[in-house]
């Protein structure tokens, strides 16, 4: 199917007497239109395609003849029901494919559903920053359920888009970074929520985010290590309330809200809540953090190809964090409750070489003294202060900013 815009004036009935013409258009002013088994597809001026779609079916009931006529009104239509499978969209700059398997879309439910949709690099994980030639995060992202509900596609007519809530179900994330790779070069500022929120004047509103039985690994080939570390988050469930844009009428209203359960390494209870106020221009919020007991071992992997740091013996009672942050600056407290933590800090040059270990009680010198217990009635809390580094994301100020506090609890 083609779609293309032509002129529609008043010739339409150019050969018909008025009278004809009008018996005609009175007959067909409201119709309906369906279309099964079709297919689709978006192609540049030079032939390429961009997004295909391989099964369409549309059906639209009391169909005005001025609105199909009007290409630009066609998803505006009442009744409009969407059904179909197989969008591909090509993102070859960025080295990606955007797909989705089945989707269907009742207009006047407000409804939208999408399955087995997908972010997927076109090239393998080194390859990637090879030919970008520069560090970057590589997603690979698999959703098999995602649903839209409250979607007022009629919104759009007035540069704004309205949703109500959003539900994604069994999503699974992989994040590499090779730190081989230089950075991009000059300073780059990464944006915080604020900025993000106020760089377009586009209206968008979601009130709701829930997040289910989804699972994010993080990896990173961190110099001069042979192999990358991991850490991974599983069991997510998670909410966000209040994602809004400046333009949106109840921006100024509400502070965003995320709330995350999951299981951190596949083991260990994590909570994480976060309160951002989005519209404040210094980007002032709050991260609470829960883990419960935790056997450090099981992240040995992220710890000594990353961190350089392999744990001998221990065990992680619990560790719970709060921390206030802003476009400059955080500051907090964090309870790190340990027992018989036994540390070995490896040779950066080469961490592979067991015999260059650097064992804790030749790194004190250079940086502290490991307390191996914090237990008790009374333990130390670590108080820290940390400043941002702009060039990194918000995700990595708030790790540094904890790791900051777990310094000062075992120093």
């Amino acid at each position: 199917m083609e779609v293309f815009t032509r002129d529609y004036s008043s010739n339409a009935f150019s050969r018909s007497s008025n009278g004809e013409a009008e018996e005609i258009a009175d007959k067909i002013s409201t119709f309906n239109l369906i279309i099964n088994s079709g297919s689709g597809k978006l192609v540049r001026q030079n032939g390429e395609e961009l997004v295909t779609v391989a099964d369409l079916s549309l059906r639209a009931q009391d169909v005005d003849v001025n609105q199909l006529l009007d290409g630009s009104e066609l998803i505006f239509m009442d009744n409009l029901t969407i059904n179909g499978s197989g969008i591909k969209w090509s993102l070859e700059k960025k080295l990606y494919q955007f797909t989705v398997g089945d989707f269907h879309f009742e207009k006047k439910a407000e409804y939208l559903s999408l399955d087995n949709v997908a972010l997927t690099p076109v090239v393998q994980k080194y390859r990637f920053s090879e030919i970008l030639d520069r560090q970057i995060d590589r997603i690979d992202l698999n959703i098999p359920a995602l649903e839209l509900i409250g979607f007022t596609l009629d919104s759009l007519a007035s540069n704004q888009l309205e949703i109500d809530s959003m539900q994604i179900t069994g999503a699974q994330m992989e994040v590499f970074r090779d730190k081989q790779k230089e950075r991009l070069p000059g300073y780059n500022t990464k944006p915080l929520l604020h900025e993000l929120a106020t760089s377009t004047d586009f209206s968008f509103g979601l009130n709701t985010i829930n997040i289910s039985d989804t699972d994010i690994t993080y990896q990173e080939h961190k110099p001069p290590s042979e192999e990358p570390g991991s850490i991974s988050f599983n069991d997510i469930n998670a909410t966000v309330t209040n994602l809004r844009t400046e333009s949106h009428p109840e921006f100024y209203n509400d502070s965003l809200r995320l709330n995350i359960n999951a299981r951190f390494m596949n083991t260990s209870p994590l909570t994480l809540d976060v309160g951002y106020a989005t519209f404040d221009n210094l980007n002032s919020h709050t991260v609470h953090v829960q883990l419960d007991s935790f056997d450090p071992k099981d992240a040995a992997n992220m710890l000594n190809n990353v961190a350089f740091v392999e744990i001998e013996d221990g065990f992680v009672e619990s560790l719970s964090a709060n921390m206030e942050l802003n476009s400059s600056a955080s500051s907090g407290e964090v309870t790190l409750l340990y027992k018989d933590l036994k540390v070995s800090f490896l040779n950066k040059d080469n961490p592979q070489k067991k015999g260059l270990k650097q064992w804790a009680g030749d790194f004190i010198a250079n940086t502290f003294v490991l307390k191996s217990d914090n237990l008790g009635d009374k333990p130390r809390v670590g108080i820290f202060t940390f400043p941002r580094d702009k060039e990194k994301s918000i995700f990595a100020y708030w790790w540094k900013s904890l790791l900051e506090g777990i310094k000062q609890v075992i120093k």
